[in-house]
């Protein structure tokens, strides 16, 4: 089995558990919901376009994670009353 290069620390994030993010702390929150809102907004901008799919800052935006930025925003939206 051929070995691939982890030259961007996948793995060791992985390990760590952070997955990229911070400490937890409001600001982390208010990034999620940026990033739940730039990714609906480039899906719709993908299915104006006529596609199904689209990339977002490298990752995949399709239905699924569609449905995970709705949950993320409205969730944000019953904690800000």
């Amino acid at each position: 089995m051929k070995r691939i290069d982890d030259k961007c620390g996948i793995r060791a994030k992985e390990k760590s558990g952070n997955q990229g993010r911070g400490d937890g702390g409001d600001d982390d929150d208010d990034d999620e919901d940026e990033q739940a809102n730039m990714s609906l907004a480039a899906m719709e901008e993908a299915k104006a376009a006529g596609a199904g799919a689209t990339v977002y800052k490298g990752r995949l935006v399709d239905i699924a994670s569609i449905k995970q930025a709705e949950v993320i925003v409205k969730q944000s939206e019953m904690i800000a009353g």
